[in-house]
């Protein structure tokens, strides 16, 4: 079993196997996203177990795939919080502390020009340019570890 000490030592590199970009609020950091069969995903599955009064009931079964990285002391790995919570619980993967997910997500609300289908801004009656609220997410303030990897 990894040792969580060996997770803080110096020199760890952060490396993204998200399609995400991620930024770090107030540092420099920012790890840009991969793509292919770098990315780390989770397949969910819905198994239908039977009935209770006529209502069918289903378990989930979730697998993960893309090439996962061997475990090298000197890196972490961001991935999806939801991946990192099916590996918290898959058997091949449990032992595994070097993956990682973001935590206190900061969004931020802009307004874009609402575009038609031939690539021409939309305007009301009055003239204007008429807008949809969009949210961004402008970055994390850190990460977290999957629920089961509770080091404190």
């Amino acid at each position: 079993m990894i040792d969580y000490q060996d997770v803080f030592k110096e020199g760890i590199e952060l490396i993204n196997l998200t399609p995400h970009k991620i930024i770090v609020l107030d540092t420099d950091f920012i790890a840009m996203p991969v793509s292919g069969d770098k990315l780390i995903r989770v397949k969910k599955t819905s198994m239908l177990q039977g009935k209770i009064m006529n209502c069918e009931v289903f378990s989930i079964q979730e697998e993960i795939y893309g090439s996962l990285p061997k475990y090298n002391p000197k890196k972490m790995y961001i991935v999806s919080q939801r991946v990192a919570e099916a590996m918290a619980v898959d058997a091949d993967y449990k032992e595994r502390v070097d993956f990682i997910y973001p935590a206190h997500i900061e969004h931020e609300h802009i307004r874009k020009p609402l575009i038609d289908k031939y690539g021409k801004e939309v305007k009301d009656s009055k003239g204007d340019v008429v807008t949809t609220k969009m949210q961004i997410i402008k970055g994390c303030r850190g990460f977290e570890f999957a629920r089961r990897c509770n080091i404190l």
